[in-house]
């Protein structure tokens, strides 16, 4: 990992550098010029169709338990089949003060790696028909490009129909 590369992750979580460094030859880190906290920004910063930008959507369970959903930017989430397949009744999505306490993320930089071995990570089944893949890097203005085989080969993520 090179020098530039070090230095932008250096104040994000320990498990997150670790994947990141592990992984290095299958997650490239793109560090852009200004904040792209949302998967339309990061689209037109990498002037990518949105539908190679994903989005990772974090929820709490009526169970108590954690997930987190990637999903392609271009998708909205049927909420009926992630309670199906997590095996709940509702769930709903953490606000910006718990996806920093639970994730030690901020609201626009979540990743879809590094994230606590207690959240389920689900992937949604239309983002492994992309090539590649740019999720968010742990702050706004950092972004991760993978493939989405690489994501699910490194994670251990459960892939399933969760779009509309």
């Amino acid at each position: 990992m090179n020098t530039n590369n070090e230095n932008a992750l250096k104040d994000l979580p320990e498990m997150f550098r670790e994947v990141m460094y592990t992984h290095q030859a299958e997650l490239q880190l793109v560090v852009a010029d200004r904040a792209l906290p949302t998967a339309k920004d990061a689209a037109v910063y990498c002037q990518l169709p949105d539908s190679a930008v994903i989005k990772t959507l974090l929820l709490k369970t009526s169970s108590g338990t954690y997930a987190a959903v990637v999903m392609r930017g271009c998708d909205s989430m049927d909420q009926k089949k992630v309670r199906k397949h997590l095996g709940v009744k509702k769930f709903r999505f953490l606000n910006g003060d718990e996806v920093l306490n639970i994730t030690e993320f901020a609201p626009g930089g979540v990743p879809p790696v590094g994230l606590p071995e207690h959240l389920t990570l689900c992937v949604d089944e239309n983002v492994m028909k992309e090539e590649f893949i740019i999720g968010g890097g742990g702050k706004p203005e950092l972004l991760i490009k993978t493939s989405p085989s690489k994501l699910v080969s490194i994670t251990g993520a459960q892939i399933s129909e969760f779009s509309e």
